[in-house]
């Protein structure tokens, strides 16, 4: 008889960004014994890396995946083995790996004029900036700028 395989899950959630560490865990449980656990995880340009589960309690096999910091969707699919031999590798599921970082580029400050501040005044500098965001979206919301003065001027 085959390992029996359940709760297949990677967590906290089903999206993760760049610099994720992303939790896979599952049940799994034999008539005999269980002799290994693994999941291969397939990348969005194919690669597979494979994992191998540890016992953590009871029935349940869990080890932590690190995102290659490649954006896009994943595969994983777990592969047990009984001390049989048997194998089951049925199961699988999968998670997105997100850039939520927008980009920022052609910052202006000043319409490109240099701007005159002399110690203890007050001035309003108007810039522009444009911010684009790497996953498609076509709204970008709370973009704050930060300036500041320095001995060579405004940086």
């Amino acid at each position: 008889m085959n390992p029996r395989v359940t709760d297949l899950e990677v967590s906290p959630n089903s999206t993760f960004d760049l610099t994720a560490k992303i939790e896979i865990g599952a049940n799994v449980s034999d008539d005999v014994a269980v002799d290994g656990v693994f999941v291969n995880v397939t990348y969005p340009n194919g690669t597979i890396e494979k994992v191998f589960l540890v016992l953590s309690f009871g029935n349940r096999y869990n080890s932590t995946f690190s995102s290659p910091g490649l954006v896009g969707n994943y595969s994983v699919k777990v592969i047990a083995n009984d001390s049989s031999n048997n194998l089951n590798e049925t199961e699988t599921i999968t998670f997105e790996i997100k850039n939520d970082v927008p980009g920022v580029s052609n910052v202006v400050i000043n319409d490109g004029n240099d701007v005159a501040l002399s110690s203890g005044a007050n001035r309003t500098v108007v810039g522009t900036l444009t911010v684009t965001d790497l996953n498609g979206f076509s709204h970008v919301s709370n973009v704050t700028g930060y300036f500041f003065l320095t001995t060579s001027g405004l940086g």
